[in-house]
């Protein structure tokens, strides 16, 4: 994938690129900085400090991830998004995508959502999975806007699951709406 300019609800612009192993550091400071409650939405717990452990995993560059970083006008990380291929099904990958507080709800989730669909499918990815919060609607709407399919998983938690070269009723009834102007 080649490094794209992107353009948010405000007209800043972000650039959407692949992760490097020489992004680690940057990637750790981003997280640093997500507030506790993004924090929660992300891992699902309350984390004061993320363990070297998962800090370690989150800057991983490997041939069973995928992953995009957006980063803002001063080249600061301000989020990503990821897919990591499953060891008992490389046809399916676990996702998930992060946006610092001060950028959410202004595009940067769905941006980097779309460009990890492209990149999954290009890798031979048949299907997203995940897991999100019950009472995360952000990423509730992100995955809806995504034909995600949902169910409950344990209480609080939504387990959903994307398929990937597939076109949905809803995008071919978009599509035969948009050449006559009528989609917005």
């Amino acid at each position: 994938m080649n490094e794209r300019t992107i353009r948010l609800r405000g007209d800043e612009r972000i650039t959407v690129r692949p992760m490097t192993a020489g992004d680690a550091e940057a990637v750790r400071t981003a997280f640093d900085h997500l507030s506790p409650a993004s924090l929660r939405s992300r891992f699902f717990t309350p984390m004061p400090r993320m363990p070297r452990s998962v800090a370690a995993d989150l800057t991983l560059v490997d041939d069973r991830r995928i992953v995009l970083l957006a980063l803002d006008e001063a080249g600061e990380v301000i989020g990503e998004a990821r897919a990591v291929r499953l060891r008992q099904d490389p046809t399916a990958a676990e996702i998930a995508v992060t946006v610092d507080d001060a950028h959410q709800h202004r595009g940067v989730g769905s941006a980097l959502m779309r460009i990890l669909r492209r990149e999954a499918e290009r890798a031979g990815i048949e299907r997203l999975t995940g897991n999100i919060l019950t009472d995360n609607a952000a990423a509730q709407a992100l995955l809806l806007r995504g034909d995600a399919k949902a169910s409950f998983a344990e209480p609080g938690v939504l387990g959903f699951e994307i398929p990937l070269g597939q076109t949905t009723g809803a995008r071919r009834a978009a599509a035969a709406v948009e050449p006559l102007g009528l989609a917005s």
